[in-house]
């Protein structure tokens, strides 16, 4: 199952946990499902951009969101930006892969776990 919902307070909205794996070597040069095991491609779209740029698109934007990477491939880092509309809404993130040793030599095709908490605005108990 891709995500669960649990109340965060008790007069609060839930939230929900995304989880999903990125396969760098077989990510497309435009927006696809390519490179997303199955959760994630019911999740997003992504594109390489460049040899160690990649950019995730959600299929609906989230409220907010938070977003963590847990790198696969050896030696693997990244600066990850998340990206949102005019509404201040989460709609998805870029990557940019980098060796974890100097942070600063691009490193293409990195394999992730990719974690999202989504926030949302329903209400369980009031």
């Amino acid at each position: 199952m891709t995500q669960s919902t649990f109340p965060v307070f008790f007069d609060q909205g839930g939230s929900k946990l995304h989880v999903f794996k990125i396969t760098g070597s077989t990510v497309d040069t435009s927006f696809s499902t390519l490179g997303l095991d199955g959760r994630g491609q019911m999740l997003a779209t992504i594109k390489d951009d460049s040899a160690n740029l990649q950019t995730v698109l959600f299929n609906q934007a989230m409220i907010d969101a938070y977003i963590f990477l847990q790198p696969l491939t050896a030696n693997g880092a990244a600066t990850l930006t998340p990206t949102t509309n005019a509404g201040g809404k989460v709609t998805g993130f870029t990557l940019l892969g980098l060796e974890r040793d100097d942070n600063t030599a691009a490193l293409p095709n990195l394999d992730w776990y990719v974690y999202v908490i989504e926030f949302t605005t329903t209400q369980y108990v009031k």
